[in-house]
């Protein structure tokens, strides 16, 4: 199951100053950035059992910060991107290429211990993002957990006061971000947190920035 839009969002044109461009801390869409990947390493509690999956590990950031590990698996779709990413990080790591969503329904049953993602899943519609969940479900051990650092709004009523707002503040390039992306709704998410049967918490870090953390019960 190949997500819709891994194509469009093939970050190769960009990945030579991808890392100058998330220090932005002017762009709303970037504020929030390191704290937002800090958190997510450490919400993973990563153990040296542990198999690990990342998803859109883009440039490496996150990937260094996955420490300590028995394997980790870095999917990206993009070719750029990674190849950044190989030149940053040390030690034994396995890169593939591929759309974060197909690669996850091709895993095997309760295959991985802890699945970590960063500014990458906002690319998945609301039905890929069902399935996403449901797919981490089958995949996570008992205890398992998934650790999501991304783009998020309350719900839909907020996506548009947020369109709204910076609108009015003439910045046309988050109001493209909130219309042609897909933030996610933390009430739908956590609906179906719900009713996968993951324990959540959720972290803020900016007005667009949160984190995810489900365990699986």
């Amino acid at each position: 199951m190949r997500s819709e839009y891994a194509d469009v969002f093939n970050h190769d044109p960009w990945a030579h100053d991808y890392d100058q461009d998330v220090q932005n801390t002017r762009d709303p869409i970037r504020q929030g950035y390191d704290a937002c990947l800090t958190w997510v390493a450490r919400a993973a509690d990563l153990q040296a059992e542990d198999d690990v999956l990342e998803l859109g590990s883009g440039t490496g950031n996150l990937t260094k910060l996955l420490i300590p590990h028995k394997t980790l698996t870095c999917i990206d779709i993009s070719v750029e991107m990674t190849r950044v990413a190989r030149a940053k990080v040390s030690g034994d790591v396995t890169f593939v290429q591929a759309d974060v969503l197909e690669h996850l329904h091709q895993r095997p049953d309760a295959s991985v211990d802890k699945i970590v993602s960063t500014y990458t899943l906002h690319h998945l519609t609301e039905t890929e993002k069902t399935a996403f969940l449901q797919q981490v479900k089958r995949v996570l051990r008992p205890s398992g957990r998934l650790v999501v650092g991304d783009l998020m709004v309350a719900d839909e009523a907020a996506r548009a006061e947020k369109i709204a707002f910076y609108r009015q503040q003439g910045d046309n390039s988050t109001v493209n971000a909130l219309e042609e992306e897909f933030f996610w709704q933390l009430d739908h998410t956590l609906k179906m947190s719900d009713e996968c049967g993951f324990e959540h918490h959720v972290q803020r870090f900016s007005d667009l920035s949160f984190a995810l953390l489900m365990i699986n019960g």
